[in-house]
């Protein structure tokens, strides 16, 4: 190993010879007080191999492949020069195909968390590669393309994710685009900013028939997407709480939960709405017909049978009222004293 035309120390047991002629201001402000330049202690060691893999290597994987070929015998226990290969951004990206020819199918790499139910799933994929034959390298490894059980978890994530999306995430019915009408009007009523932000762009609506995907949904989509997401269950609740969360997740654009812009604009729309409640009355009315019409779209869509949930949507307040009074009241109390929390059923992406 060489550095300025001095040879400064040995790497052990991988028969290769590194050289960096040029001066680098780490190095030297290290070496300063080395008068006689005697060979570098372990420090200065990994200090040569960090700016190596930066320099003399950045990005040339022929030259990183050749390392690891000659290095094979050293896999398992690592080293600091691989080490030091593997840990920076200048690494060339390594394909499978890349990764097959070197590793084949013999190796993972460990994978290592602070998470103590991740670590026990990393684990047991760890375990199960193990009884297969394969060998366990040091976990930077991972950077050459070698398999790893935080990478196969999050692939397995991945697929689930687009199962699920493929069979609970939907565009709008017709009866459930009328509703988003109605919201849209009463949106542009509270806030014609808000509502020429949207019209002025390319933004769609869909439809998540389970709550469990909904935040998924909105973390998938990318940096100019501008796509609302909706729980199916919106679009037969109430007036007031499906408008709330449509101004809630459509004010997302000043900002996130909890900064100033979102919270700023979330006043001015509640004052708004207070001051102007009387204007919705009308879209209520129409609201109410609509989410009926939804009860039935979702029952003939099922076979014309209508479970409890859609018999006791689609029943008014009066006759909701007058079926709480003929339920005995043993059953009335033990729902009042059931715990019912509702999650959030909206989720915007807007970049």
């Amino acid at each position: 190993m060489f550095y300025r035309k001095f040879k400064r120390g040995e790497i052990d047991d991988i028969p290769v010879v590194l050289v960096i002629n040029k001066s680098y201001a780490a190095m030297e402000k290290k070496i300063q007080t080395d008068r006689d330049r005697n060979a570098f202690g372990e420090q200065l060691m990994g200090l040569f191999y960090h700016l190596f893999a930066r320099s003399g290597i950045k990005g040339d994987h022929i030259a990183e492949r050749t390392l690891l070929e000659a290095s094979k015998h050293l896999w398992d226990r690592g080293h600091p020069l691989i080490s030091a290969v593997a840990g920076g951004y200048y690494l060339c990206e390594w394909s499978k195909s890349q990764a097959a020819d070197v590793f084949g199918d013999k190796y993972f790499a460990l994978s290592h968390t602070q998470d103590h139910a991740e670590g026990l799933e990393f684990q047991n994929w760890e375990a199960q590669w193990k009884r297969q034959g394969q060998v366990a390298l040091p976990g930077y490894f991972s950077q050459f393309g070698v398999p790893c059980a935080r990478d196969h978890c999050a692939e397995i994530k991945r697929k689930a994710f687009e199962e699920s999306k493929a069979l609970n995430h939907r565009k709008p019915s017709p009866c459930e685009l009328s509703s988003l009408d109605i919201l849209r009007t009463c949106l542009q009523i509270m806030s014609p900013a808000i509502t020429n932000f949207f019209k002025e762009r390319t933004t769609s609506y869909s439809v998540a028939e389970t709550e469990a995907i909904l935040g998924e949904l909105k973390s998938k989509s990318g940096y100019g997407h501008r796509e609302v997401f909706l729980a199916s269950s919106v679009f037969v609740s109430d007036f007031a709480a499906a408008f709330s969360i449509f101004l809630h997740e459509h004010s997302h654009i000043f900002g996130y939960d909890g900064s100033r812009g979102f919270s700023d604009e979330l006043t001015k729309l509640m004052e708004i709405v207070i001051r102007y409640r009387d204007k919705l009355q009308a879209p209520e009315a129409q609201w109410n017909g609509a989410r009926k019409r939804i009860l039935q779209e979702r029952a003939k869509f099922k076979g014309g049978k209508l479970d409890v949930g859609t018999q006791v949507g689609l029943l008014t307040e009066i006759q909701l009222r007058e079926l709480v009074n003929r339920l005995p009241a043993v059953a009335v109390q033990q729902a009042l004293n059931a715990s019912v929390h509702y999650p959030t059923t909206c989720q915007t992406s807007v970049n």
